[in-house]
């Protein structure tokens, strides 16, 4: 996944793409809806069950994906009759 596409996927997940701007938190109206105060609001550290010292979670996961679809392995015979 390219930068642009994890930011794009962010963007939808916090529903930024439609307007371009952030919308208020529904459970706290007088703070924006950004990615910080979404990881603090919703608890994401501790649903995903990291530890708090990984500062954006999303992109924490986003990262470990595989870059490229896993390739057949070739099968090999081993023991030749």
């Amino acid at each position: 996944m390219t930068c642009s596409e994890r930011s794009r996927v962010l963007r939808w997940r916090l529903g930024w793409l439609p307007g371009g701007k952030p919308k208020e938190c529904i459970f706290h109206p007088y703070h924006n809806w950004s990615r910080r105060h979404a990881f603090d609001c919703l608890h994401v550290h501790h649903r995903l069950y990291l530890p708090r010292s990984i500062e954006d979670p999303i992109s924490f996961l986003l990262n470990l994906l595989p870059l490229h679809k896993p390739r057949p392995t070739a099968s090999h015979s081993w023991f030749t009759l």
